[in-house]
């Protein structure tokens, strides 16, 4: 069987379990979350509850340079459980000095099956509140996988 590039579902399945790993955030792939003050992570839209938590989807998969060795960019989003700025952006800056390679001087990382050569933040946006006054920070992430 040829080795083939992740599709973008398990970009991000892989990214949600690396980061529940860490013990940055919890993820199950089914059910719902029981209560807990740990972020729970997400993918497509943020719901409204849990206030804690990370939103994750891939925005671009471009195969221009090399169709076997794709680079996407990933989306993160943080949102603090508190009505505190400063906790979603200490979220973030977790996040960030888990993933980004370059704080890490690291490659070749494995992301359960998905081989990640290379993964650092490229925006930074800044954080702002919802309608319901939580605080939210965005992040983008360029991620290059390579078929294992």
């Amino acid at each position: 069987m040829t080795a083939r590039p992740p599709t973008s579902t398990e970009l991000e399945a892989a990214l949600a379990q690396r980061i529940a790993d860490s013990g940055l955030a919890r993820y199950q792939a089914t059910g719902a979350y029981p209560a807990s003050e740990i972020p729970a992570i997400f993918f497509g839209t943020m719901p409204d509850k849990p206030n804690a938590a990370i939103l994750i989807n891939v925005y671009n998969d471009d195969r221009d340079r090399d169709p076997h060795t794709p680079i996407y960019l990933v989306q993160l989003r943080f949102r603090s459980s508190t009505g505190s700025r400063r906790d979603a952006e200490q979220l973030g800056n977790r996040v960030f000095d888990d993933l980004d390679d370059r704080v890490n001087e690291r490659s070749n990382s494995q992301w359960g099956l998905i081989r990640v050569l290379h993964c650092h933040r490229h925006l930074r946006a800044p954080a702002a509140p919802d309608g319901n006054g939580r605080w939210s920070r965005p992040d983008s992430y360029t991620i290059m996988t390579n078929p294992s």
